[in-house]
């Protein structure tokens, strides 16, 4: 009878391993195998998946927490692109975001390890974790593990900057040793800068928003700079085709700088001399300067100025008196003043002057005067001496000095 159930037994494992190595299927372990009665299997369930970088110590049938609670299985694990895919069951009375967010932790220092699930902490809760939803690798992560934190411990330790301390402290003894009130005034400076600073919080922070809004504005025109940018390689084309234009025209510059300073340096004299000379005329122009405004009125109505011709003409008559002085004095003041190089209004009766014996040699000077009351272009003799009008400054009242015919 026990060799019939050996035989038995022994036919039957044989057909399983036949059937396996038919089908293609590994056996990987009992424990990759879902177990009954575990958290958020069977009916009322739905499955999600979470992209892990790293499982650690995770292996499948592995609890699934919300809050601390046991809610869920690990069912499988599978690796792909570079990282881990989890499938997590979940029973349906289980509502999370579509956005939760994944961690692998350890229950105790040597326990078994299980996936936390819970909603973000950095972002609003998003729609419900439904079946098929998958959590990305951006919404996974892990705490660290206790290899972790004794590799890091050791690290510090042995290769750390704890077994320094000594020789930090030392150095830190021998560098203030002597210069303690410096330190001290570099703390009080410290202090006083990070006062100054906190003072001026607000203007910082205007200065970073107009950077801000600067760097908006230079982003909004960033087709144009692209297009300006793209454009660079164009012009410097152009540039290195016309480099030879571009340097014989700079060597000519070169040149005519060169024969420019050389005239300038060898006429300076000259220059200045002509420059000196021309002082004195630019001086007399700048003094009659009231004379020349006054007697450019007179340019379009010579020999009268612009005010005698428009109070002598009435309608279809004219009306003027005219008064010929014809004495030195007048001669003198109004026609060879610039000739003596007399002032405005003054006589220079230098006997040296030969202008001057000229006007001397004028007898008296008498004055004729008459009066027209014609229609334009008719003459006819006054009836009645007019008195002598007053004549106004400039070349209208130089042509009126010597001619009478200044008006009030």
């Amino acid at each position: 009878m026990r060799r019939r159930l050996a035989r038995a037994a022994a036919g039957i494992a044989s057909a399983a391993i036949v059937g396996a190595a038919v089908s293609g299927c590994q056996f990987t372990g009992f424990g990759n195998e879902s177990l009954p009665l575990t958290h958020g299997t069977g009916s009322g369930t739905y499955t999600v998946m979470a992209q892990v970088s790293d499982v650690d110590n995770l292996a499948p049938n592995s609890e699934v927490m919300v809050n601390d609670v046991s809610v869920g299985t690990v069912k499988s694990i599978e690796f792909s692109n570079w990282h881990a895919d989890l499938t997590i069951s979940l029973p349906d009375s289980v509502k999370l975001p579509k956005n939760a967010t994944a961690t692998i932790g350890q229950k105790s220092l040597l326990g078994a390890e299980y996936v936390a699930l819970a909603p973000p902490t950095n972002a609003a809760p998003v729609g419900t974790l439904a079946q098929g939803d998958r959590i990305g690798l951006h919404s996974t992560a892990a705490y660290p593990s206790t290899e972790d934190v004794l590799a890091s411990l050791s690290t510090f330790l042995n290769g750390g900057g704890l077994n320094q301390l000594s020789t930090i402290t030392r150095e830190l003894n021998a560098t203030l040793n002597g210069h303690e009130e410096q330190a001290r005034e570099l703390l009080a400076n410290l202090q006083s800068f990070s006062g100054t600073v906190n003072q001026q919080k607000a203007s910082i922070i205007s200065t970073l928003s107009s950077m801000n809004t600067l760097s908006a504005q230079v982003r909004s025109q960033n087709k144009t700079l692209t297009s300006a940018i793209d454009g660079i390689p164009g012009g410097l084309k152009v540039l290195n085709q016309d480099e030879g234009d571009l340097t014989q025209a700079l060597s000519s510059l070169n040149n005519l700088s060169t024969v420019a300073d050389r005239v300038i340096n060898e006429n300076s004299a000259n220059l200045l001399g002509n420059l000196h000379d021309l002082q004195p005329t630019l001086q007399q122009l700048v003094a009659s300067e009231d004379n020349l405004v006054h007697g450019l009125t007179a340019v379009a109505t010579f020999p009268l100025p612009v005010p005698v011709v428009l109070n002598t003409t009435k309608g279809d008559y004219t009306n003027v008196n005219i008064v010929f002085d014809l004495t030195s004095s007048t001669l003198q003041q109004t026609w060879l003043n610039g000739l003596v190089g007399g002032t405005s209004g003054k006589s220079n009766t230098s006997g040296g002057n030969p202008v001057n014996s000229i006007v001397k040699g004028l007898t008296g000077g008498g004055s004729t005067s008459g009066s027209t009351n014609t229609p334009s272009g008719t003459a006819s003799p006054s009836s009645s001496p007019t008195p002598k009008p007053t004549c106004s400054s400039g070349l209208g009242g130089a042509i009126g000095g010597a001619l009478g015919g200044c008006s009030k």
